[in-house]
């Protein structure tokens, strides 16, 4: 019992241990990220994306596309490679998935956006990770009919529901 209980504390403590570990390395790559080329670039692009209704955002190791609904449907395509940038690390991308969360806390309000990661595996048998953020129905219903409702123009809407 009393091995039981000792062991059960060990573990914890490895636990948090190895928690604090991974926390710290995520935000060496945050900062990293943060001061990289392709942020500062990607950063540009997604002030001019958050004049319009976002519809999805998706993080790949390869590219950034953001997808909007409004005032038209459109798509910002943000390619690495096209730039000149490298091919980005899983934790490069997940880094970046995070910097991009932060910079538009819009996709943290879990009754706007949905996240989602997706594993693909490539026919080579590599894995690679998408992450995704989506806009719930229901918010972009609410998007939709609010300029008939309040009788402002959509625009001023949209500028305040991000900043």
């Amino acid at each position: 019992m009393w091995l039981l209980a000792i062991g059960l504390i060990v573990a914890a403590v490895c636990l948090i241990r190895i928690d604090r570990r991974e926390t710290a390395l995520m935000h060496l790559r945050l900062k990293k990220m943060r001061g990289h080329d392709l942020y500062h670039e990607l950063s540009i692009k997604l002030r001019q994306a958050a004049k319009h209704c976002i519809e999805s955002i998706e993080v790949n190791q390869e590219q950034v596309r953001v997808k909007y609904f409004y005032p038209e449907i459109g798509e910002i395509r943000f390619d690495f490679a096209r730039r000149g940038f490298k091919r980005l690390s899983i934790e490069q991308a997940q880094a970046l998935t995070l910097l991009i969360e932060t910079e538009h806390p819009m996709l943290k309000e879990h009754t706007k956006y949905r996240f989602h990661r997706y594993t693909v595996i490539r026919p080579n048998g590599t894995k690679t990770y998408k992450y995704f953020y989506t806009i719930r129905n229901d918010y972009k219903t609410a998007l939709c009919r609010a300029p008939y409702y309040s009788g402002s123009s959509a625009e001023t809407l949209i500028l305040k529901r991000n900043y």
